[in-house]
């Protein structure tokens, strides 16, 4: 078992913070391009139709931004986000390897269950875990460690990243979305019925 110098707790916080911050200006100009202030407009009332698509008009751009970053910056030779490249940390995978377009996209949707699904116990784990993962690492078979971090041992087979894994780890991590929508499609049926 290879032994990596693993990210702390606190720097991954710290990390996360500066992300938020770099995706805050593009977040807020895409919400503005895709939603404006329509569902204030309409005075915010819950039960109106209006509301609910604006808020799809501009949380399903805001994803795909929020995607995007991570998962492109993530695979890319940098290994890390703008937050992670800061504070001098990258992903990588069990075999110490750069992490492809796919596994950096399952570790995102993999977030929504280490924040939604779990009211963010799923980042916690990062704190008590042996490796520092959270359940989006576990979810990945991936670890945050020190950028400075080289490889050195020689390396031992190991099992490739299976698709059916892959596959799964997409489904769980979407299922929230399409239990919101559930629920929003609920709500609509109602408010049309009264």
């Amino acid at each position: 078992m290879n032994i990596y110098p693993y990210a702390g707790f606190w720097k991954r916080v710290l990390a996360h913070v500066i992300d938020s911050l770099v995706l805050f200006i593009p977040t807020l100009i895409v919400q503005q391009l895709f939603g404006g202030l329509s569902s204030l407009e309409q005075g915010g009332n819950v039960l109106n139709t209006g509301f609910f698509i604006s808020i799809f008009q501009r949380a399903i751009p805001t994803f795909l931004l929020v995607w995007l970053y991570n998962a492109f910056m993530e695979s890319s030779p940098c290994q890390a986000s703008l937050g992670k490249l800061a504070l001098g940390l990258k992903v990588i995978d069990k075999d110490g390897k750069r992490i492809g377009f796919g596994r950096a996209t399952c570790r995102c949707l993999g977030r929504i269950l280490s924040g939604n699904f779990t009211v963010n116990f799923g980042y916690y784990m990062a704190g008590f875990t042996r490796h520092r993962q959270t359940l989006h690492d576990y979810i990945t078979d991936t670890f945050v460690v020190e950028k400075t971090y080289e490889k050195t041992e020689p390396e031992l087979p190991g099992l490739p990243f299976q698709q059916g894994y892959f596959i799964i780890s997409i489904c769980m991590a979407l299922l929230p979305f399409f239990l919101l929508l559930a629920f929003f499609a609920f709500l609509f049926f109602v408010a049309s019925a009264m």
